[in-house]
């Protein structure tokens, strides 16, 4: 008799939310919100279909959405209502990869008819909000962007999308940067994203390149004042980034950063030292160019405000970059390098390197041999 009672008041539910969404429409990122109510779901979820076959082949990766979240037995299975919270937490996570998947390609009409059904099916508009903020956030000086949030039930973290959800539009970047600013939440969202995408390998490039630029614009606005707050925030993701040796994006991105916060302003020795010795001993064959400007342009933007040694530690990760001769001496030739080198010298002198190499201990520098003297022809 309980089972029955319980399935009984289960099915009211049901039939009262049915008739409530006639009255008043349903969320579409398609259609206005009456006219949604006439549109079936088997209709949705064919549209959608169609527009996984068209971006599939762009990605076939996104092929496993239509063996998953669009299935048959998916499509025409119990709703969200009707199922345990295990079930439905099993189904978020299907949810989150899909919009991970279609992240990239957010802007394009296929993957709106995907969104479509995802909100129609799994109500994600209304459930799974950050995923969808994550999936779109990328693109929001786009137009797609501002109809979307006008579907999105904003949670607290989101409440600053209001205005954009009244009117459609999309979001300028100088807004997003002054939320970031304002409120640490969504600094930390952004950099949690990007890292965990760049952590699984995950379509990440879009978000990098967003991550990036955000974050830049974020650390040059910062006042003086709020500056060590905000290197508490981003510092954790950027040192990341910096190691990420099978991430060049998200690596590139991170010097980038560390460049832009040599640029605002003094940093104590501790920081400058960590920062120098991740970069020198994350440095691969492929990057030890690309590190070295870095690092001297570090050295560059940060001699305006104060003088860094270059502690055993830092010296010693640069040292066992490969190459590291010739690669300094490539950077040297098309950048000013004096700053950098300025501190590199007396560290290279204190740490008894010159009398080692002079002996003959050349294989400290690799293979290249010529120690010191290479160095020194840097200079001429």
């Amino acid at each position: 008799m309980a089972a029955t009672s319980s399935l009984a008041k289960q099915l009211n539910v049901l039939q009262t939310s049915t008739g409530a969404r006639k009255a008043r429409g349903r969320d579409s990122l398609l259609f206005h919100a009456l006219a949604a109510s006439d549109v079936d779901l088997e209709t949705i979820a064919g549209m959608a279909s169609n527009g996984i076959a068209e971006l599939v082949q762009v990605d076939s990766r996104l092929s496993a959405i239509q063996n998953g979240l669009l299935h048959p037995r998916v499509v025409s299975g119990p709703r969200r209502e009707m199922q345990t919270a295990d079930e439905n937490a099993a189904r978020d996570k299907e949810v989150t990869r899909a919009l991970r998947l279609l992240s990239p390609y957010f802007t394009l009409p296929a993957a709106h008819k995907v969104m479509e059904y995802l909100i129609r099916r799994f109500a994600v508009n209304r459930h799974n909000v950050d995923d969808v903020m994550e999936c779109i956030l990328p693109c929001h000086d786009s137009v797609i962007f501002g109809r979307m949030v006008q579907v999105l039930h904003l949670t607290p973290l989101w409440q600053f999308l209001k205005g954009v959800k009244d009117t459609g539009t999309a979001l300028p970047r100088s807004v997003l940067v002054e939320q970031c600013r304002k409120d640490p939440a969504l600094l930390l969202f952004v950099c949690k994203m990007t890292q965990e995408r760049c952590n699984k390998a995950f379509n990440y490039s879009a978000v990098v390149s967003f991550f990036a630029a955000l974050v830049s614009e974020v650390v040059s606005s910062t006042p003086v004042a709020d500056r060590e707050a905000l290197l508490r925030r981003i510092l954790p993701v950027v040192l990341r980034g910096v190691q990420a040796r099978g991430t060049h994006e998200f690596q590139q991105a991170s010097y980038l950063l560390v460049c832009r916060i040599a640029a605002g302003g003094a940093v104590s020795q501790e920081l400058w030292t960590t920062l120098v010795s991740k970069m020198a001993s994350n440095v691969g064959q492929r990057t030890a160019q690309a590190g070295l400007l870095a690092v001297c342009t570090m050295w560059s933007l940060q001699s305006e405000f104060a003088a860094h040694d270059l502690e055993p530690a830092a010296l010693e990760a640069l040292l066992s970059v490969p190459s590291f001769v010739a690669s300094l001496a490539a950077v040297a030739s098309q950048f000013d390098a004096s700053s950098f080198l300025s501190a590199f010298f007396p560290a290279l002198v204190a740490a008894a390197y010159v009398p080692l190499l002079v002996a003959g201990w050349g294989h400290c520098w690799g293979n290249e041999g010529g120690g010191v003297q290479s160095v020194v022809g840097v200079l001429d």
